[in-house]
């Protein structure tokens, strides 16, 4: 389902996107740029996790996760409340990045990215991987404008796909050095 749409207000050299309501600045990747995929080997954690997440937000303009059909933890209440203003939608769906049910579904829940959302991610959990049921929500996901998934993990198998556009960032530079991430 494409929800996104261009702002009337186009100005050149700013470019805005809407989701439901909410203004959301990019910088589109639409046209000759590539994308770069990188296998995640190994949890991110502390001030890589933090800078991981800092970069791959200030990039996308949805940010996501899916949550068990069960009761949830005072923590996850927590991020559901911290996050509830930035809230796009919440459905029960058969697939989202990095993840297809088959007979079944599960709820998933969208925002839209702001400064207050990424600083929230940053302090829930000390990795990318720690976003595991029953303390939390999984699957955490960041979508860009032009609908490209540059973040999507499957936290209880320990396996995420990070993509971005070269060059890569520092960050990006720092995890491939450390073998933390390799290129696909």
């Amino acid at each position: 389902m494409d929800y996104w749409r261009e702002d009337p207000k186009y100005t050149p050299g700013r470019n805005f996107n809407i989701l439901h309501g909410h203004i959301c600045p990019y910088r589109s990747h639409s046209g000759a740029l590539m994308i770069i995929e990188y296998d995640v080997m190994t949890d991110i954690t502390n001030e890589y996790y933090r800078q991981l997440v800092y970069d791959t937000g200030r990039s996308s303009c949805v940010f996501g996760f899916v949550l068990r059909d069960s009761d949830v933890s005072s923590e996850t209440e927590g991020i559901l409340s911290a996050l509830s203003a930035n809230l796009v939608r919440d459905e029960k769906r058969s697939a989202w990045p990095g993840t297809i049910l088959y007979g079944t579904t599960a709820r998933v829940i969208e925002y839209v990215v702001s400064e207050t959302l990424i600083n929230v991610v940053q302090e829930s959990a000390p990795s990318l991987f720690s976003w595991l049921w029953p303390t939390h929500p999984e699957d955490i996901f960041f979508i860009d404008a032009d609908h490209n998934i540059l973040l999507e993990t499957v936290s209880h198998e320990a396996f995420s796909t990070l993509r971005c556009t070269p060059p890569p960032s520092t960050i990006i530079q720092d995890l491939l050095h450390m073998n933390a991430i390799v290129p696909k």
